[in-house]
């Protein structure tokens, strides 16, 4: 999916997308602020969080400040699955730390998370709306890892196919097809247990 890099997924679970009661334009609408999380591994384990400014954090010290890249609407009653561009990366990177060398994090399989349809009544008012996803942490290539089977995980209710970039400076048409419950490439990792 890009170069040969490696991806490895973690759950968010238990999150809150939060909204910030904002003026604009319009007059007072839900904005949205980022997200609330605790992102878990493919055992169910606390591994650390998302919080709203693009932060993803692990308890092994490692974090990760990302951007919003691109977001696709996959189902109207979810948060948008979001490509996030790493912009800064922290921690131990000599070490194989969860968030060493990310470079890109991949928001997908969505439930929930949107503000209601009903407008806000009170300015800086902050509503928290619960949601799951699952993350994509792709690291960059720089340092070769060796290839692992990648532990698969879902979230009921997803849909039939995914359309999901494939790329950091992706052109018109740069995105692949899975299937529901595909795998991912060759060379993709499961997030260290440590």
């Amino acid at each position: 999916m890009w170069g040969n890099s490696s991806a490895a997924p973690s759950r968010a679970a238990g999150g809150e997308v939060v909204y910030r009661c904002d003026r604009g334009d319009q007059g007072l609408n839900w904005v949205y602020r980022g997200v609330q999380s605790t992102l878990v591994d493919s055992t169910g384990e606390s591994v650390g969080t998302a919080l709203p400014g693009g932060y993803f954090s692990s308890y092994d010290g490692s974090y990760v400040v990302s951007r919003p890249d691109a977001e696709a609407t996959v189902s109207p009653d979810s948060l948008p699955w979001a490509r996030l561009v790493a912009r800064f990366n922290g921690g131990d990177k000599v070490f194989e730390t969860r968030f060493a060398r990310t470079g890109l994090i991949l928001r997908v399989q969505t439930k929930g998370g949107l503000p209601p349809d009903r407008p806000c009544v009170l300015a800086g008012s902050v509503l928290n709306v619960p949601y799951t996803a699952t993350y994509l942490i792709y690291r960059s290539p720089s340092v070769p890892a060796p290839a692992m089977p990648l532990p698969s995980a879902s979230v009921a209710g997803a849909p039939e196919h995914a359309v999901i970039p494939c790329s950091l400076n992706p052109q018109p048409g740069d995105f692949i097809k899975l299937p529901r419950n595909a795998a991912l490439p060759d060379g993709a990792l499961p997030l260290p247990d440590h």
